[in-house]
């Protein structure tokens, strides 16, 4: 079946969970208010401000706030405002799933927080270059950058700031499938976010992380624990977030064989990441609603929704999904009676699975932990 979605956390405002709705469109009509009389560095923060409020609606005002900061910081010599500048650079290339301009930005963001000591933008910065990192299956690399990240918060005493370094770090044990590790790191994630009482948020999203963890130790009833209490702690207007633990309540139903449950989570999630252009999403709630229809004989549905998941798959460059995709539609062109195309399928999955092993370079996130452990 395809596996949950990981929730990354990340800078600031989590990638994976800012949406734009009617708040937002006031907040929006706030700054531009204040940015006419604004000056100096204060404008500077007013442009990053709106520079990330069109994350989710509008790429292209992304850029463009996010140029007239970096301009006007740089002949303020406001370094700070510069990287920040940077950072709404690369997260804009992050949601258009350019991944390698996004890297270059972070990097740029990275070291002109470290250049002005802004130690938490640099930290910030390393997280989110591990966070591409993970995206493109690099392992190693994000963990090597995660850990960074950890290393700073831990020198400068913020145990309340490594939550989301823990949480990440579980994702790349979750996705190897060792999966009691990732469990330990997300418990390391929660017991933080409860001792300072981090937002409800971000418990949401680690919750989640843990009930794909469980579900992968084949534990369907515990993992769908933590799916309702994360979906639980989320509000109404957070519709990427709940559209990814509807899906994910959904999946588990797949996995207990409870198909009319699945159906009744999976069909709005679906609606929910159609609205908001989810492309990642889609593609596991596609091939869930598929694999649904696949067990209860609606074979035509079936193939329309892994065709679907397959369209969207190839667009975000995800291996791992594009491998489960391909077993699937291997599965139904079997049922079908057409061998020769599941034979297709089947081999052309194969090496995308054999791509991602050669990504993960094990003995050397092994090496790194080791080293991690050393230096605590």
């Amino acid at each position: 079946m395809p596996k949950p979605r990981l929730h990354c956390l990340t800078i600031a405002v989590a990638l994976l969970t800012a949406q734009f709705s009617s708040a937002q469109n006031k907040r929006i009509d706030s700054l531009v208010g204040l940015l006419s009389s604004a000056k100096d560095t204060t404008k500077v923060n007013l442009l990053n401000q709106l520079s990330s409020s069109y994350w989710y609606s509008d790429i292209n005002k992304t850029f463009e706030y996010a140029r007239q900061a970096a301009d006007l910081a740089k002949k303020l010599n406001f370094k700070k405002g510069v990287a920040t500048a940077y950072n709404n650079t690369g997260v804009g290339y992050y949601q258009q799933n350019n991944y390698d301009s996004a890297i270059i930005w972070y990097r740029k963001s990275m070291q002109t927080h470290k250049e002005a000591g802004n130690f938490r933008g640099e930290a910030f910065a390393l997280n989110n270059i591990g966070l591409i990192y993970w995206k493109q299956g690099e392992l190693p690399g994000a963990v090597e950058y995660y850990m960074q990240a950890l290393k700073i918060w831990e020198t400068n005493k913020l145990e309340s700031e490594q939550s989301s370094i823990y949480d990440n770090l579980g994702n790349i044990y979750n996705e190897q499938e060792e999966y009691d590790r990732a469990i330990n790191y997300y418990s390391k994630a929660l017991a933080i976010q409860d001792k300072y009482q981090r937002s409800p948020h971000e418990k949401s999203m680690t919750l989640s992380n843990m009930g794909s963890a469980q579900l992968g130790k084949q534990n369907p009833t515990e993992a769908l624990k933590y799916f309702l209490q994360s979906l639980e702690l989320l509000d109404e207007d957070e519709k990427e977030s709940r559209a990814v633990s509807l899906s994910n309540i959904g999946l588990t139903y797949v996995e207990m064989n409870n198909f009319g449950k699945a159906e009744e989570y999976l069909v709005p999630a679906l609606k929910l990441q159609e609205e908001i252009e989810d492309d990642d999403g889609m593609v596991h709630t596609l091939m869930g609603i598929s694999q649904t229809y696949q067990k209860t004989g609606r074979l035509k549905e079936s193939q329309t929704y892994a065709n679907r998941a397959l369209s969207l798959v190839q667009k975000i460059h995800d291996n791992a999904a594009l491998a489960g995709v391909l077993l699937l539609l291997s599965d139904l062109s079997a049922q079908s009676g057409d061998y020769k195309k599941a034979y297709e399928y089947f081999t052309k999955q194969a090496a995308a699975r054999d791509s991602i092993r050669n990504k993960q370079n094990f003995y050397k996130i092994a090496h790194l932990q080791a080293g991690l452990e050393t230096e605590k």
